[in-house]
């Protein structure tokens, strides 16, 4: 992938970098975002509920803005993910966001890999695709870089993985 941008072939700045974040609304944290360093265990235990109530929030970030932020308060799966690239797609093809030279990049989660959500994104991006086992289903796009499992900047400021 550095290779193409090294040689002009994808601008970084065309690339709509994709993520979702769960939020919980009873303020419990993530443990794989919250770390104690130290030389010693410190046995702390940090109660939860089991089914606290959550939002998805999901983002599309551009080189110039944060755009196109969709909550949902249910799971999601590869029907409403579905939901989410429509309006996506929507929205941008009627602010003609540099549409034609855009390419999409979004995790390997589960529902993100079917193949309608394969279809969808090939049927308005073409092979200007990069999430996990995109090629192996159309035969186009860009395959997955191997051991780079996040990718997207929303990583750093959106919730983190």
């Amino acid at each position: 992938m550095l290779q193409l941008v090294d040689e002009g072939d994808i601008d970084v700045g065309n690339v709509w970098f994709s993520d979702e974040a769960y939020f919980n609304l009873d303020g419990f944290v993530n443990k794989q975002n919250w770390r104690i360093c130290g030389t010693e265990n410190p046995h702390v235990a940090v109660p939860s509920s089991m089914y606290s109530p959550k939002v998805m929030v999901w983002a599309a970030i551009f080189s110039k803005r944060i755009n196109s932020s969709f909550f949902r308060e249910q799971t999601i799966n590869a029907t409403k993910y579905l939901g989410i690239l429509d309006e996506f797609v929507a929205i941008h093809y009627a602010l003609h966001d540099h549409w034609n030279a855009s390419w999409f990049l979004q995790d390997g989660a589960c529902p993100h890999r079917t193949p309608a959500v394969f279809d969808f994104l090939s049927e308005h991006f073409s092979d200007r695709v990069i999430p996990l086992d995109y090629d192996k289903h159309t035969g186009s796009g860009m395959a997955w870089p191997p051991y780079s499992p996040d990718l997207t900047p929303c990583d750093f400021f959106f919730g983190g993985t």
